[in-house]
């Protein structure tokens, strides 16, 4: 019993602290520059991945204080978690679609039924909590991967910048394969350390794929107060 409950301890993987607490300060960064400039120019999109973000930062916070990976499986993170690849989605379409925004809105409630779905299944333990865990969050993953593909191929309003968002589409998919995992089989201990050691590193990858992937194409890119954009 000892050995299981010193596997969660977020502590005893090597960096793991230091790894949170930098994706959660670039999270909260860009999340709090992405609102900044929805206040100014109303673009849906950067509500969101504000949104996406803020979120990421909390989940970092709650990690780090709690010092317990154990949170990850628990029925409030679990949704609000849904709300990380969810958000990113949610304003992919309503910067790819940005003149039929119903797109963007059907996306949102769809996301949003799947947040209270997860906090469900997970409070009650439901059987079938892993496999509504995945429906929330592989649509999501999927409209990351293509959406941008979409614009740099088909319409060709972003360059190889937009691609950015597909790769961390693409790693955002391979931290939800590791947290399903985690929840189908935690009594496997050298999977369990694995998954755990990595995972810290899988979020800031994506964490810097994201914004990068959100700051650089000109389609929806946002302003950073400290930096003058090249008119």
């Amino acid at each position: 019993m000892l050995t299981m409950i010193l596997q969660f301890v977020v502590s005893t993987y090597p960096g793991a602290i230091i790894l949170v607490l930098i994706t959660g300060i670039a999270a909260i960064l860009f999340g709090l520059f992405m609102l900044l400039d929805f206040l100014k120019n109303k673009k849906f999109y950067h509500l969101f991945w504000a949104l996406a973000f803020i979120v990421l930062f909390v989940a970092g916070v709650v990690l780090v204080f709690t010092n317990d990976y154990s949170l990850l499986l628990s029925p409030l993170v679990s949704a609000l978690a849904v709300l990380i690849p969810g958000g990113v989605a949610i304003g992919l379409y309503f910067a790819v679609f940005e003149e039929k925004k119903l797109y963007g809105y059907i996306y949102l409630v769809f996301v949003l039924i799947m947040v209270v779905l997860v906090g469900i299944a997970k409070a009650v333990t439901s059987p079938g909590a892993s496999a509504t865990v995945m429906v929330a969050h592989i649509p999501s993953s999927l409209s990351i991967i293509l959406l941008p593909l979409y614009t740099t191929f088909r319409s060709k309003k972003t360059d190889w910048k937009g691609l950015l968002m597909s790769i961390g589409g693409l790693v955002v998919s391979l931290a939800g394969v590791l947290l399903a995992l985690f929840t189908l089989n935690p009594t496997d201990i050298p999977l369990l350390i694995l998954i755990l050691t990595v995972l810290p590193i899988v979020l800031l990858i994506t964490a810097v794929f994201f914004a990068f992937g959100m700051l650089l194409p000109e389609m929806w890119s946002f302003a950073i107060p400290v930096l003058k954009k090249k008119k």
